[in-house]
C-alpha cells in the first residue's frame, strides 16, 4: 500500500476544488469593495490578492481536513476486510492442515494356509497381487513348506508361522516435536500451528508456567491440551477487548516479559510468527524475538515460534531464524 502522503496529492480533488471557489470568492470580494468605493484604484490589486489567499486558506483547510479523514476512515475499512479475508484463509489453511488424512493403512498381512499331507508339511501363501506376474501364493506356499516343516507334536519353532507375531494394522503414533528447554529461543517449521502446541503438552510443564498466543479460539486450544484460557491469547485482527492484534508488537511483547519476570522455568508458545510479519516489519518481529530470547535466557525460560517457511521470502526466514535453535522433525 502506498504511503498516505504519497497518495494524497493525487485523491484529495474535492479538497482542491473547495479552495479554488474560496479564492475565486475572495477575488468576487475584492471587486465587490472596489466596485462599492471602499477601496481605491491603488488599494485593488492588494485586497483582490489578500481576499484570494483569505478565501482559498479559509476554505481549503477544513476541506482537505475533512477529505483526509474520509479517506484514512475508507482505507482503514479496506485493511479490516483485507485482514478478515486473511485470516479467514489461515484458519481454512490450519484446519486443512489439522484434518489432512492419517498415514496409509499397510499391506495386508500375509495368509497361512495349513495344508495337510502324508509329511505333515504346511505351506505359507500369500495372496496373489493382480498385474505382478510370478507372485502367487502356491508357489511361494511350496517354498516355504519345504523349509520350515515341523514335526506333529513338537513346539514350534521361531520360524514355524504360529510363533511369529501378527502385523499391526494400525499406523505408528506421531511423536510430538521435542522442545529443548534449555534453548531460550527455539524455532519449528512448520505450517499446523498446533504443532507447537503438541510440543508443549510434552513437557508436562504446570498451566501456570505456560503462556501462548493463537488463531485459533482459546477455548479450543485450552480444552484440547490442558491449559487455562487465562495463559492464552487470540492474536487476530478482528478489533475486541480479548484480542491482539498481529502488528501490536509491543504488546504482545509486555504480555511475554510480564510472565517470563514472574518467575523460572518459564515458557512461551508463539506460534505463525508469518503473520506478525505481514501485519508489520520483519526486523520490528526479529526485534521482538531478540529481546524475548534475551528475557528467556535471564530467567531460565523458553520460547518455541513456529514458521511456515513457505509464506515468507527465504531472506525474511533466514533473518529470523538466525541465532535460534531449530528443532528438527523426527
Amino acid at each position: 500500500m502506498a504511503d498516505e502522503s504519497e497518495s494524497a496529492p493525487a485523491k484529495l480533488v474535492v479538497a482542491r476544488n473547495v479552495a479554488g471557489s474560496g479564492v475565486v470568492l475572495g477575488i468576487a470580494s475584492g471587486l465587490l469593495l472596489w466596485l462599492g468605493g471602499y477601496v481605491g484604484p491603488i488599494l485593488f490589486i492588494p485586497f483582490v490578492i489578500l481576499g484570494a489567499v483569505l478565501g482559498g486558506v479559509l476554505f481549503g483547510i477544513p476541506a482537505y481536513a475533512f477529505e483526509r479523514k474520509v479517506m484514512r476512515e475508507r482505507r482503514q475499512a479496506a485493511d479490516e476486510a483485507a485482514a478478515r479475508k486473511a485470516e479467514e484463509a489461515a484458519q481454512a489453511r490450519a484446519r486443512q492442515a489439522a484434518a489432512s488424512p492419517a498415514a496409509a493403512a499397510p499391506a495386508a498381512a500375509p495368509v497361512v494356509v495349513f495344508v495337510g499331507g502324508a509329511s505333515g508339511a504346511y505351506a505359507a501363501a500369500q495372496p496373489s497381487v493382480v498385474g505382478v506376474p510370478g507372485y502367487g501364493g502356491q508357489a511361494a506356499g511350496a517354498a516355504a513348506g519345504a523349509s520350515s516343516w515341523t514335526p506333529m507334536g513338537s513346539a514350534p519353532t521361531a520360524a514355524s508361522p504360529s510363533s511369529s507375531s501378527t502385523p499391526s494394522s494400525a499406523p505408528a503414533k506421531k511423536e510430538p516435536p521435542v522442545w529443548p528447554l534449555q534453548e531460550p529461543l527455539c524455532i519449528l517449521e512448520t505450517g499446523r500451528e498446533k504443532d507447537a502446541w503438541e510440543a508443549a503438552r510434552a513437557l508436562n510443564l504446570p498451566p501456570e508456567k505456560v503462556i501462548g498466543f493463537t488463531t485459533f479460539p482459546p477455548e479450543e486450544i485450552a480444552k484440547e491440551f490442558g491449559l487455562p484460557i487465562p495463559a492464552l491469547h487470540k492474536v487476530s485482527r478482528v478489533e475486541a477487548e480479548a484480542n491482539v492484534d498481529p502488528g501490536d508488537l509491543e504488546r504482545i511483547g509486555n504480555f511475554i516479559e510480564r510472565h517470563l519476570d514472574g518467575g523460572e522455568g518459564r515458557v512461551v508458545v508463539l506460534p505463525s510468527v508469518e503473520n506478525l510479519v505481514e501485519a508489520g516489519n520483519v526486523r520490528n518481529v526479529r526485534r521482538l524475538l531478540e529481546v524475548v530470547r534475551d528475557l528467556a535466557q535471564g530467567s531460565h525460560g523458553s520460547m518455541l515460534v513456529t514458521l511456515d517457511p513457505v509464506s515468507l521470502p527465504e531472506a525474511h526466514v533466514t533473518l529470523l531464524e538466525r541465532g535460534a535453535f531449530k528443532i528438527e522433525r523426527s
